[in-house]
Formats: C-alpha cells, sequence, structure tokens
C-alpha cells in the first residue's frame, strides 16, 4: 500500500481583488504543495572564505564590478576619436534643413 504524502494546502491562492470570473473563469484557487519542499538561493556569489562575513557584500560587489570591466573594458584611443570625430560631425549636420518648431530648434541646441 502506497504511503500518501503530507501536503500542505493553500485555500484562495491568487485571489484576485475584483471578479475576475468572465476573463480567466476563476476568482481564486486550491494549491496543494507537498510538506517536505525547501527554498533554495537561484543566484549564488562566489565570495572568497578569506573575508569576515560582513565584508559578503562588497566582495560581491567587487567581483561582480571586475566581471564588468571584463566584459565591457575601456574604449581604446582610436575608439574615442572615432567617437569623437562622429559626435563632431553629428554636430554640425542639418539633416536635409528640416522644418522645427521653436521648441525643437531650442531642444536640439541645448
Amino acid at each position: 500500500m502506497a504511503r500518501e504524502t503530507e501536503t500542505m494546502q493553500f485555500e484562495h491562492a491568487n485571489a484576485m481583488p475584483a471578479a475576475t470570473w468572465h476573463f480567466l473563469k476563476m476568482n481564486d484557487t486550491t494549491v496543494q504543495v507537498p510538506a517536505g519542499l525547501a527554498l533554495e538561493p537561484r543566484v549564488r556569489a562566489d565570495v572568497p572564505a578569506t573575508q569576515g562575513a560582513g565584508d559578503a557584500f562588497e566582495q560581491a560587489l567587487a567581483c561582480a564590478q571586475e566581471a564588468w570591466q571584463v566584459a565591457h573594458p575601456a574604449p581604446t584611443a582610436e575608439e574615442r576619436a572615432a567617437r569623437d570625430a562622429f559626435l563632431a560631425a553629428e554636430a554640425d549636420a542639418t539633416y536635409g534643413g528640416t522644418a522645427q518648431s521653436a521648441y525643437q530648434a531650442g531642444a536640439a541646441a541645448l
């Protein structure tokens, strides 16, 4: 004979603040969940164990910053020069002399 698993029962789960019968054909539901379930974090930060527990957040931030800098290195001198040249050309562009309102011209000047 199979032993029945213990469950927790949640009544009126996801009860909506307004009646939703016309859209979902339900207003709430009852859910049965196995009692032995445990929560586990989905994201883990690998923090060196050499630091104290109070430094864990700072260590996680430092690891994240280092990973960001590896993935997004600073632009080289050539890339900065190309960007500056592009922005200078854009600043002088008239785009065919399109008509602009006084507001648009003031916003473009800013």
